[in-house]
């Protein structure tokens, strides 16, 4: 899979622009593509939520234990602490909106129709797939990478699904991508790390 972009700590900055992250042309691996892999994969990122109210302590451990949005004294006790004591009262809420979050889902649709429509404005990058990397839910973020490359996806654009770009949210997954690449045990052929951002636009 070709990705660009450096996705480090130096990122996270204070800005405006961007719920669009190309990651085009500056990682460069063997070439697993085959005819049915898909040319361009668009990974769609947001916190997450958990479908079910059982998936409710997971997603709060996960989240109070990332420093990226929140730093807590002893934070390896603390945060499993806090998820812990807060699972019920959280529980509780997703009850009242059916049992889980609906965010999955309703991704899920925006990415399917968002391939389709640029299948048809962008053939030379087609065929277009989504797949959905949350941060704190199932799919994980690393998971979903993880799943990308095996699929033989070519290029990869990272498309921000939060409001807006900040260190706690927007930064955090893009940490996330880089530490999967930093610390995968997985050999995904050769690799040319990149040096800079390619390209940074709003949409």
């Amino acid at each position: 899979m070709v990705v660009g972009g450096i996705l480090q700590s130096s990122l996270c900055r204070p800005s405006s622009v961007s719920n669009y992250l190309d990651i085009g042309a500056s990682r460069v691996f063997m070439n697993f593509s085959t005819r049915n892999s898909p040319k361009t994969g668009i990974l769609m990122l947001n916190m997450g939520g958990p479908k079910t109210r059982d998936e409710v302590h997971d997603f709060l451990l996960r989240l109070f234990k990332d420093r990226d949005i929140i730093q807590l004294p002893f934070q390896d006790y603390m945060g499993p602490w806090i998820a812990k004591r807060r699972t019920p009262s959280i529980q509780q809420k997703y009850d009242e909106i059916g049992g889980g979050s609906p965010i999955f889902r309703w991704t899920d649709i925006q990415g399917e129709q968002l391939c389709s429509r640029l299948d048809t404005v962008c053939p030379h990058s087609a065929p277009h797939k989504h797949y959905i990397g949350f941060r704190y839910a199932n799919p994980l973020t690393e998971d979903t990478l993880e799943q990308m490359e095996k699929d033989g996806v070519e290029n990869c654009i990272a498309f921000s699904q939060y409001p807006q770009y900040s260190c706690s949210t927007t930064g955090s997954s893009m940490n996330a991508i880089q530490q999967f690449y930093a610390n995968s045990i997985v050999d995904f052929g050769n690799i040319n790390y990149p040096s800079k951002v390619d390209e940074v636009s709003k949409v």
